[in-house]
């Protein structure tokens, strides 16, 4: 199994894709309501450690702290799957290939429960 920490690129990628996620989620008029209440660039800081750990690599992350900051999101099924949208655009943008989108956004469903506090 590969190491898709390594396969991105490592922590620089990560945070620019989550970047340029967020700033598509920003300039989503359905979507950035959500996140009106909440520190993106905290959020970002974050998931980027998150992330870093999750997908192979080290983080130095506070899982109680993104939780804190998931839950300050009130999100619908169609603004998760308005975001998973953008994440693949943010992903297709920054390089990352077809088979590595394809396993993150895979991941994200199965685990849209654990990622942010939604009723489905």
């Amino acid at each position: 199994m590969s190491n898709l920490y390594k396969d991105l690129g490592g922590e620089d990628t990560i945070f620019n894709v989550l970047q340029c996620f967020y700033q598509k989620i920003r300039e989503d008029d359905l979507i950035r309501r959500s996140f009106s209440k909440v520190d993106i660039n905290r959020l970002i800081e974050v998931q980027t450690q998150f992330l870093c750990e999750f997908l192979g690599g080290t983080g130095d992350y506070d899982p109680a702290e993104l939780m804190e900051l998931h839950n300050q999101v009130n999100f619908s099924a169609e603004d998760f799957s308005g975001a998973l949208k953008w994440l693949e655009i943010a992903l297709r943008e920054a390089a990352i290939s077809i088979d590595d989108v394809q396993t993150i956004l895979e991941t994200a469903h199965k685990n849209k429960h654990r990622i942010i506090n939604i009723k489905f």
